[in-house]
């Protein structure tokens, strides 16, 4: 019987303990911030229409090229895939 009264008491105070960290936990984080979702400007390639980072293209009369030989093949009037 001192057993069972023992398990009780623990679950009890176990309880209460989560119901407590429950409720003064939110109170004391404060507010959340939510998470900064910044992405990279993406430009389409004048060649094949990969899209890659602006900071990555290259750009050649207001068109821009996923790398060089793209550039190179527009210009001498390929056509790409």
């Amino acid at each position: 019987m001192l057993l069972f009264r023992l398990i009780l008491l623990f679950a009890v105070a176990f309880i209460a303990w989560r119901l407590y960290r429950m409720v003064m936990a939110p109170r004391m984080r404060g507010p959340e911030q939510p998470p900064s979702l910044r992405g990279e400007v993406m430009v389409e390639c004048a060649f094949c229409s990969v899209h890659v980072p602006r900071d990555q293209a290259i750009v050649e009369d207001s068109r821009w090229f996923c790398c060089e030989d793209h550039r190179r093949q527009h210009t001498q009037g390929s056509s790409g895939t």
